[in-house]
Parts: structure tokens; C-alpha cells; sequence
């Protein structure tokens, strides 16, 4: 009897001297449980086997080309985590922007945990999320993160800027939905739920609700990304003000202005920003600040010239028939080498015969040419060097002003012929008259 209990007693702990068990936490991945790392045997002799795996650090927002990373951990059939160098794969799950994923995809566990590192995705897009396999187990998906375009600012005034900034916006990332309504306003509208502040960088869905984004309030935000999204922002009668960068924006992927609100941005000196705004259609100007200080422009578009400038009747003169309003928080400070601007229309969109355009400005009273720099390609006109007021511009054909001031001009028929008879009280380099 004396013998065999000491027999059992050997046994006993025999076995329990293969058993090694020991609490981890698992730092970084935000989800702050503690995990077992559980070696080759336990107490009853058996080995345990894998039967989960689970994203642990999900990829984080992130700008194209910089890379970013991730893990994964294996788990035993009692959610403990196993120690195992097994063999784990990663790939693109949803792929909004059909970017391909490049790094080290494959990686051996060690001891349970397997981590990728130097991962990047070549096109943008929002919503993208990873998936995880390994043999024999059931593959998982990351939580959803964005790739952005690079950042770009400065120097060419059109619009194609040449300064490349590989940095993320500051601040948060807000996706609009639009799952209940078009009402900028309502937290459910976005994603993660709440209306996004000043610092906040925001993203335009591609999905099957139709909702525009309609501000219901002067609001701001650090950028927009309107990622491939066939929706547009409308700004009503409001103000949005964008204090970064504006990216993916086209003929369908613009900042509407239909009525009297702005798109607005601070515009450092020497540095350029592309407003892409429309009313009926897309007609962004592009506007770069060589006044030699910093200051804030807004702008909107209406689909008419008027002879007053902003109502009563049409213009009557040949012209693309838009009217680009701008404003400056400090209009007469126009020092330096001015303002320049780029502005953009389309095709069908002249009125009359514009042969040989022209900035027009309104200064209250009359549509006044300038006689700037300036430079035509195509459906764009680009007008460097401008220090007047501002408000509303207008692009028109060519206004020849005769350099005379009439007195009089009178014509009678005589013997099957007409006398014409004209006086001037005023004549600048006129040499004779043709009639």
C-alpha cells in the first residue's frame, strides 16, 4: 500500500513537471486582456491545438506610399493563447481602391504571435480591411482602416501641385454614410457616429445611398477625400471651410455651390490651393497667394453673367457664362506680386462667339477688363499679377473700347445718297475714319 502511493505520488509529478503556464499581457493592440502561453503539454499528457486566430493590432489609417503594420495571435480551444510558430497568412479583404498589398504577407508565428511589418497598399481608398488565414483554421478580418493620397501644396498655380508632403492630415477620420439623410448634422450620418470637427480629415462613402453631404451650419473641417464616391458636398447657404487639402476631385467629385455659401481655405503666401467648385457643373479655380502674407479666400460659382454683376438682367456680351464670386478677408491688401488665378470651364459652356478671352471684374458699377498677364489653354485661363478688389470675375471676349469720346454723330439722305456727319470731343492715336 506504502508503495504504491509513493509510486502514484512520482508519477504525479512526473507529469506536472511539463507543464509550464505563465500569465502575458499583450501590449498594443488597444485591447488590454491578459493572455496564458501555454507550451507543448499540460497536466492530463495531451497537446493542445489551434482553433482561432485574431487580428490583436488592426492597420491604422495611413498615407500612400508609407507603410504600416499589423499581428495576429493563434489561440487554443480554451482562448488561451498557444505557443506555436505556426504559419499565418494576410491579404487584402475589402478593396475599395483595388490597391495591391506588398511586403512580407507570410510569417511564422513566435510563440503564438505573428507580426507584419513594412505593409503598404498603392491606392487610395476608404474602408479597406485585411483578412488573416492559417492551414486548418478559419480566416478572420482586420477592422477597417483608409489609404490617402499623397498630400500635395505649392508653387505651379495649376492646380497640379508640385510639392510632395508624405504625411497623414492631423487630427481624426470621419466617413460619411449618408445612411439617414443628406443632413451634414446628423451624428448617424457618419462613421464612427458623430459630426466631424475642424481637425478632423473626412472621406465620402462609395456605397448604395445616394444621401449628398448637405451642410446645415458653417462648419470645419482639415480635408476632404471624395474617393471615387459619385456624390458631391453642397454647401447651401452656409460657409465650409477646409484648412488642409482637398483630393479626388473630378466632374462628378466636387463642392457644389448653388446658392449663396463658400468654400473657403487659408492660402499662405507663395502657396497655391485648387478650389473644385460647381453649380450645374465643374468649374474650380485654382488661386495662389504672392501677396506676402497669409490670408483666407472663399469662393462659389453661378451659372449666369449679369450685367450688375451678381442679378437682374444677362450680359449681353460673348462669354463663358459663369461667374466665379471670391472674397478675401483682406481685400485691399494686395501687396507683393498680387493674386493669380486659374480659372476652368467646359465645353458648352460659352455664350456668343469668345474668341479671345479676357478677365472681367465687376467693381460696382461695369464689367472692367483686365489687362494683366494673361494666358489661355484650351477651356482655362490663367491671369497672373492681380491687386484690385475683389468679388465677382467673369470671363469674356475681348472688350475693344475705341479711344475717342463722341460729341455728336449725325446722317441725312441726300440725292440717292447718305451724308454721315460726327464730331469728337476727345482722340487718342487716330489717324482717320472708316466707314
Amino acid at each position: 500500500m506504502l508503495l504504491n502511493l509513493h509510486k502514484a505520488l512520482c508519477i504525479g509529478l512526473a507529469l506536472f513537471s511539463q507543464v509550464n503556464l505563465s500569465a502575458q499581457y499583450e501590449g498594443g493592440s488597444g485591447r488590454g486582456f491578459v493572455s496564458q502561453t501555454i507550451s507543448s503539454r499540460i497536466i492530463d499528457g495531451t497537446t493542445p491545438t489551434a482553433t482561432a486566430i485574431l487580428f490583436t493590432v488592426s492597420p491604422e489609417n495611413t498615407v500612400n506610399p508609407n507603410t504600416f503594420s499589423t499581428s495576429v495571435m493563434v489561440f487554443s480551444s480554451n482562448n488561451l493563447r498557444l505557443n506555436t510558430n505556426t504559419s499565418i497568412s494576410i491579404a487584402i479583404g475589402t478593396n475599395p481602391g483595388s490597391g495591391t498589398l506588398s511586403g512580407t504577407t507570410t510569417v511564422n508565428a513566435s510563440a503564438g504571435l505573428a507580426q507584419f511589418s513594412g505593409l503598404s497598399i498603392n491606392n487610395s481608398g476608404t474602408g479597406y480591411t485585411l483578412t488573416a488565414s492559417a492551414a486548418g483554421l478559419s480566416s478572420v478580418s482586420s477592422s477597417a482602416f483608409s489609404v490617402f493620397d499623397n498630400v500635395y501644396s505649392g508653387g505651379s498655380g495649376d492646380g497640379h501641385h508640385s510639392q510632395e508632403i508624405n504625411e497623414k492630415v492631423v487630427g481624426g477620420q470621419k466617413l460619411w454614410r449618408g445612411a439617414n439623410s443628406t443632413d451634414w448634422g446628423t451624428a448617424a450620418n457618419w462613421y464612427p457616429s458623430g459630426v466631424p470637427g475642424s481637425s478632423d480629415a473626412i472621406s465620402i462613402e462609395n456605397n448604395t445611398y445616394s444621401n449628398n453631404p448637405i451642410l446645415d451650419a458653417d462648419r470645419a473641417i482639415a480635408s476632404i477625400d471624395f474617393s471615387g464616391a459619385s456624390k458631391k458636398i453642397e454647401v447651401g447657404a452656409f460657409t465650409l471651410t477646409v484648412s488642409e487639402r482637398i483630393f479626388n476631385t473630378d466632374a462628378n467629385h466636387y463642392v457644389k455651390t448653388a446658392s449663396t455659401g463658400l468654400l473657403k481655405s487659408s492660402i499662405s503666401n507663395s502657396s497655391t490651393f485648387a478650389f473644385p467648385v460647381g453649380n450645374s457643373a465643374y468649374n474650380p479655380v485654382s488661386i495662389t497667394n504672392n501677396t506676402g502674407s497669409s490670408d483666407a479666400f472663399s469662393v462659389r460659382v453661378v451659372d449666369a453673367v449679369y450685367e450688375n454683376g451678381i442679378s437682374g438682367t444677362t450680359s449681353s456680351n460673348a462669354r463663358v457664362d459663369r461667374t466665379w464670386h471670391i472674397e478675401k478677408n483682406n481685400p485691399t491688401a494686395n501687396a507683393g506680386s498680387g493674386v493669380n488665378f486659374m480659372f476652368n470651364w467646359n465645353s458648352g459652356e460659352t455664350v456668343g462667339s469668345v474668341v479671345s478671352p479676357k478677365l472681367q471684374h465687376h467693381d460696382g458699377t461695369s464689367w472692367q477688363q483686365q489687362s494683366g498677364s494673361t494666358t489661355v489653354s484650351g477651356n482655362s485661363l490663367t491671369y497672373s499679377g492681380y491687386k484690385g478688389t475683389f468679388s465677382p470675375f467673369a470671363i469674356m471676349n475681348d472688350l475693344i473700347v475705341l479711344p475717342i469720346t463722341w460729341l455728336d454723330f449725325q446722317c441725312a439722305y441726300n440725292d440717292n445718297s447718305v451724308q454721315l456727319q460726327w464730331s469728337t470731343a476727345m482722340e487718342q492715336n487716330s489717324r482717320r475714319f472708316w466707314v
